[in-house]
Protein backbone atom coordinates (compact mmCIF):
# COMPACT_ATOMS: atom_id res chain seq x y z
CA UNK A 1 0.00 0.00 0.00
CA UNK A 2 1.67 3.27 -1.08
CA UNK A 3 2.02 6.29 1.36
CA UNK A 4 -1.10 8.23 0.01
CA UNK A 5 -3.21 4.87 0.54
CA UNK A 6 -1.91 4.63 4.25
CA UNK A 7 -2.91 8.61 4.75
CA UNK A 8 -6.35 8.03 3.13
CA UNK A 9 -6.54 4.66 4.94
CA UNK A 10 -5.94 6.37 8.41
CA UNK A 11 -7.74 9.85 7.92
CA UNK A 12 -10.86 7.23 7.12
CA UNK A 13 -10.56 4.77 10.14
CA UNK A 14 -9.79 7.77 12.30
CA UNK A 15 -13.21 9.46 11.32
CA UNK A 16 -15.03 6.37 12.79
CA UNK A 17 -12.59 5.09 15.00
CA UNK A 18 -14.65 7.35 17.90
CA UNK A 19 -17.72 5.43 18.12
CA UNK A 20 -15.77 1.50 17.82
CA UNK A 21 -14.40 2.26 21.12
CA UNK A 22 -11.17 3.34 18.99
CA UNK A 23 -7.75 3.26 20.92
CA UNK A 24 -6.23 6.16 19.34
CA UNK A 25 -5.90 7.71 22.76
CA UNK A 26 -4.65 5.17 24.53
CA UNK A 27 -2.55 3.33 21.46
CA UNK A 28 1.30 4.23 23.03
CA UNK A 29 0.78 3.16 26.09
CA UNK A 30 -1.04 -0.43 24.81
CA UNK A 31 2.25 -0.75 22.32
CA UNK A 32 5.01 -0.07 25.46
CA UNK A 33 3.35 -3.25 27.18
CA UNK A 34 3.67 -5.39 24.19
CA UNK A 35 5.85 -8.15 24.87
CA UNK A 36 8.49 -9.63 21.88
CA UNK A 37 5.99 -11.60 19.48
CA UNK A 38 6.55 -14.00 16.68
CA UNK A 39 2.74 -14.01 16.10
CA UNK A 40 0.65 -10.82 15.77
CA UNK A 41 -3.34 -11.68 16.88
CA UNK A 42 -6.02 -9.27 17.09
CA UNK A 43 -9.38 -10.44 17.63
CA UNK A 44 -11.11 -6.94 18.29
CA UNK A 45 -9.40 -5.04 15.31
CA UNK A 46 -11.35 -2.19 14.66
CA UNK A 47 -10.01 0.83 13.26
CA UNK A 48 -6.94 -1.14 13.27
CA UNK A 49 -5.01 1.87 15.08
CA UNK A 50 -2.78 -0.62 17.14
CA UNK A 51 -1.68 -2.61 13.68
CA UNK A 52 -1.06 0.20 11.77
CA UNK A 53 1.23 1.65 14.76
CA UNK A 54 2.90 -1.00 15.48
CA UNK A 55 2.98 -2.36 11.62
CA UNK A 56 4.03 -5.83 12.31
CA UNK A 57 6.74 -7.68 10.65
CA UNK A 58 5.70 -11.57 12.11
CA UNK A 59 2.74 -13.38 10.69
CA UNK A 60 -0.78 -11.22 11.40
CA UNK A 61 -3.98 -12.15 12.02
CA UNK A 62 -6.88 -9.66 12.80
CA UNK A 63 -10.26 -10.04 13.24
CA UNK A 64 -13.51 -7.72 13.75
CA UNK A 65 -17.18 -8.61 14.36
CA UNK A 66 -18.64 -5.46 12.39
CA UNK A 67 -19.63 -6.30 9.12
CA UNK A 68 -19.47 -2.69 7.73
CA UNK A 69 -16.12 -1.92 8.95
CA UNK A 70 -14.90 -5.27 7.34
CA UNK A 71 -16.31 -4.76 4.27
CA UNK A 72 -14.62 -1.31 3.97
CA UNK A 73 -11.44 -2.44 4.21
CA UNK A 74 -12.26 -4.69 1.39
CA UNK A 75 -14.24 -1.90 -0.69
CA UNK A 76 -11.79 0.85 0.18
CA UNK A 77 -10.22 0.62 -3.33
CA UNK A 78 -12.91 -0.68 -5.23
CA UNK A 79 -14.27 1.41 -8.37
CA UNK A 80 -18.51 0.95 -7.45
CA UNK A 81 -17.02 1.63 -3.56
CA UNK A 82 -15.16 5.27 -5.13
CA UNK A 83 -18.29 5.93 -7.27
CA UNK A 84 -20.96 5.58 -3.84
CA UNK A 85 -18.39 7.94 -1.55
CA UNK A 86 -18.02 10.06 -4.33
CA UNK A 87 -22.43 10.43 -4.80
CA UNK A 88 -22.35 11.08 -0.79
CA UNK A 89 -19.98 13.90 -1.37
CA UNK A 90 -21.68 15.43 -4.06
CA UNK A 91 -24.84 14.92 -2.20
CA UNK A 92 -23.29 16.90 0.60
CA UNK A 93 -22.64 20.08 -1.17
CA UNK A 94 -25.88 19.67 -3.06
CA UNK A 95 -27.73 19.84 0.30
CA UNK A 96 -25.92 22.59 1.21
CA UNK A 97 -26.57 24.50 -2.23
CA UNK A 98 -30.50 23.34 -1.42
CA UNK A 99 -30.58 25.44 1.91
CA UNK A 100 -29.02 28.22 -0.23
CA UNK A 101 -32.64 27.60 -2.24
CA UNK A 102 -35.00 27.36 0.74
CA UNK A 103 -33.35 29.70 3.23
CA UNK A 104 -34.84 32.85 2.22
CA UNK A 105 -38.25 31.77 1.77
CA UNK A 106 -38.16 29.94 5.42
CA UNK A 107 -36.70 33.34 6.58
CA UNK A 108 -39.81 35.24 4.76
CA UNK A 109 -42.11 32.68 6.50
CA UNK A 110 -40.80 32.66 9.95
CA UNK A 111 -40.76 36.49 10.24
CA UNK A 112 -44.36 36.36 8.84
CA UNK A 113 -45.41 34.25 12.08
CA UNK A 114 -43.57 36.27 14.18
CA UNK A 115 -45.37 39.17 13.17
CA UNK A 116 -48.63 36.93 13.24
CA UNK A 117 -49.50 37.30 9.39
CA UNK A 118 -49.28 34.11 8.98
CA UNK A 119 -50.89 31.26 11.66
CA UNK A 120 -49.09 27.98 12.89
CA UNK A 121 -52.05 26.41 11.34
CA UNK A 122 -50.73 27.91 7.84
CA UNK A 123 -46.93 27.28 7.97
CA UNK A 124 -47.23 23.60 7.43
CA UNK A 125 -48.91 24.33 3.93
CA UNK A 126 -46.07 27.14 3.00
CA UNK A 127 -43.18 24.86 4.40
CA UNK A 128 -44.38 22.48 2.24
CA UNK A 129 -44.87 24.49 -0.84
CA UNK A 130 -41.06 25.93 0.04
CA UNK A 131 -39.65 22.60 0.50
CA UNK A 132 -41.11 20.77 -2.74
CA UNK A 133 -40.79 23.93 -5.37
CA UNK A 134 -37.18 23.66 -4.47
CA UNK A 135 -36.96 20.61 -5.37
CA UNK A 136 -37.40 20.59 -9.25
CA UNK A 137 -34.25 23.31 -8.92
CA UNK A 138 -31.81 21.92 -11.93
CA UNK A 139 -29.18 23.10 -9.80
CA UNK A 140 -29.72 20.48 -7.22
CA UNK A 141 -31.24 17.40 -9.41
CA UNK A 142 -28.79 15.29 -8.84
CA UNK A 143 -29.92 15.07 -4.89
CA UNK A 144 -33.16 13.97 -5.38
CA UNK A 145 -32.08 11.36 -7.85
CA UNK A 146 -34.42 8.05 -6.86
CA UNK A 147 -31.33 6.47 -7.81
CA UNK A 148 -29.16 7.80 -5.24
CA UNK A 149 -31.77 8.57 -2.76
CA UNK A 150 -33.97 5.46 -3.03
CA UNK A 151 -37.43 6.36 -1.63
CA UNK A 152 -37.82 10.14 -2.29
CA UNK A 153 -41.13 10.64 -0.61
CA UNK A 154 -39.61 9.50 2.43
CA UNK A 155 -36.79 12.23 2.23
CA UNK A 156 -39.11 15.08 0.88
CA UNK A 157 -41.40 14.39 3.83
CA UNK A 158 -38.49 14.52 6.28
CA UNK A 159 -37.10 17.45 4.75
CA UNK A 160 -40.89 19.44 5.37
CA UNK A 161 -41.34 17.70 8.75
CA UNK A 162 -37.33 18.99 9.80
CA UNK A 163 -37.77 22.76 9.00
CA UNK A 164 -40.89 23.05 10.40
CA UNK A 165 -40.44 21.54 13.77
CA UNK A 166 -37.03 23.73 13.92
CA UNK A 167 -39.59 27.22 12.98
CA UNK A 168 -42.09 25.93 15.61
CA UNK A 169 -39.37 25.60 18.24
CA UNK A 170 -37.76 29.36 17.21
CA UNK A 171 -41.01 30.48 17.00
CA UNK A 172 -42.21 29.53 20.36
CA UNK A 173 -38.61 30.71 22.27
CA UNK A 174 -39.25 33.92 20.86
CA UNK A 175 -42.58 34.20 22.13
CA UNK A 176 -42.07 32.68 25.69
CA UNK A 177 -38.63 33.62 26.22
CA UNK A 178 -38.24 36.78 24.08
CA UNK A 179 -35.28 35.45 22.49
CA UNK A 180 -34.99 37.10 18.72
CA UNK A 181 -33.65 35.52 15.85
CA UNK A 182 -32.08 37.80 12.74
CA UNK A 183 -31.11 36.42 9.57
CA UNK A 184 -27.52 35.85 10.92
CA UNK A 185 -29.22 33.90 13.94
CA UNK A 186 -31.28 32.06 11.96
CA UNK A 187 -29.11 30.99 9.08
CA UNK A 188 -27.33 28.26 10.70
CA UNK A 189 -31.08 26.95 12.52
CA UNK A 190 -32.52 26.27 9.29
CA UNK A 191 -29.56 24.54 8.06
CA UNK A 192 -29.21 21.96 10.20
CA UNK A 193 -32.93 21.21 9.84
CA UNK A 194 -32.18 20.37 6.02
CA UNK A 195 -29.07 18.39 7.24
CA UNK A 196 -30.41 16.32 9.94
CA UNK A 197 -33.69 15.46 7.57
CA UNK A 198 -30.62 14.19 4.88
CA UNK A 199 -28.96 12.78 7.88
CA UNK A 200 -32.39 10.91 9.52
CA UNK A 201 -33.07 10.21 6.00
CA UNK A 202 -29.85 7.86 5.35
CA UNK A 203 -30.05 6.55 8.82
CA UNK A 204 -33.77 5.56 8.49
CA UNK A 205 -32.27 3.43 5.25
CA UNK A 206 -29.65 2.04 6.70
CA UNK A 207 -31.69 0.30 9.57
CA UNK A 208 -34.55 -0.64 6.79
CA UNK A 209 -31.67 -2.12 4.71
CA UNK A 210 -30.52 -4.34 8.27
CA UNK A 211 -34.26 -5.24 9.33
CA UNK A 212 -35.62 -5.99 6.12
CA UNK A 213 -33.26 -5.65 3.16
CA UNK A 214 -33.19 -3.60 0.18
CA UNK A 215 -32.56 -4.53 -3.45
CA UNK A 216 -32.25 -0.98 -4.73
CA UNK A 217 -28.67 -0.91 -2.09
CA UNK A 218 -25.93 -2.94 -3.07
CA UNK A 219 -23.31 -4.08 -0.33
CA UNK A 220 -21.11 -1.04 -1.70
CA UNK A 221 -23.69 1.68 -1.24
CA UNK A 222 -24.82 0.11 2.52
CA UNK A 223 -21.43 0.59 3.56
CA UNK A 224 -20.94 3.76 2.23
CA UNK A 225 -24.03 5.08 3.99
CA UNK A 226 -22.71 3.28 7.85
CA UNK A 227 -19.25 5.51 6.81
CA UNK A 228 -21.17 8.62 6.46
CA UNK A 229 -23.15 8.42 8.94
CA UNK A 230 -20.27 7.38 11.18
CA UNK A 231 -18.76 10.59 10.22
CA UNK A 232 -21.88 12.95 10.57
CA UNK A 233 -23.13 11.21 14.06
CA UNK A 234 -22.66 12.10 17.69
CA UNK A 235 -24.20 10.58 20.80
CA UNK A 236 -24.28 7.45 19.24
CA UNK A 237 -25.03 4.34 21.61
CA UNK A 238 -22.41 1.58 20.75
CA UNK A 239 -23.46 -1.88 20.33
CA UNK A 240 -22.21 -4.87 19.37
CA UNK A 241 -22.37 -3.85 15.29
CA UNK A 242 -21.29 0.28 16.39
CA UNK A 243 -24.65 0.92 14.70
CA UNK A 244 -27.33 1.99 17.12
CA UNK A 245 -29.20 5.28 17.81
CA UNK A 246 -27.17 7.67 15.76
CA UNK A 247 -27.93 11.60 15.66
CA UNK A 248 -26.53 13.98 13.67
CA UNK A 249 -23.84 16.06 14.73
CA UNK A 250 -25.25 19.55 14.85
CA UNK A 251 -24.51 22.95 13.55
CA UNK A 252 -20.76 22.13 14.06
CA UNK A 253 -20.86 19.37 11.66
CA UNK A 254 -22.95 21.50 9.16
CA UNK A 255 -19.10 22.23 7.53
CA UNK A 256 -17.67 18.97 7.33
CA UNK A 257 -15.84 18.48 4.47
CA UNK A 258 -16.16 14.84 3.23
CA UNK A 259 -13.65 15.65 0.37
CA UNK A 260 -10.76 13.74 1.86
CA UNK A 261 -13.02 10.21 0.62
CA UNK A 262 -13.07 10.96 -2.90
CA UNK A 263 -11.60 8.38 -5.37
CA UNK A 264 -9.27 11.05 -5.96
CA UNK A 265 -8.02 10.69 -2.76
CA UNK A 266 -7.09 6.86 -3.16
CA UNK A 267 -3.99 6.06 -4.78
CA UNK A 268 -4.80 3.93 -7.77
Amino acid sequence: MSTDSNKYLYKTLYSVQKWCNGEQKKVNRINELIPQYHRYIDPFFGTGINYFTIKPSAPSFVNNTNEELYELYNFLKTDEFKIELDCFIDSWQLIKDYFKLINKDAQWSFNELITNDITLDELPYIIRAIIITNTENPLVNNLFKPDFIIDLDSFINLLIDELLKKLKRLYFQNKRKGIEYTKPKLDPHIETSIKNAYFLHFRNLYYDINKRGNNKVNKEKKVAIWLILMILGKKQKVDDKCISSFTYGGNSFNHKNLRFLSSSSISK
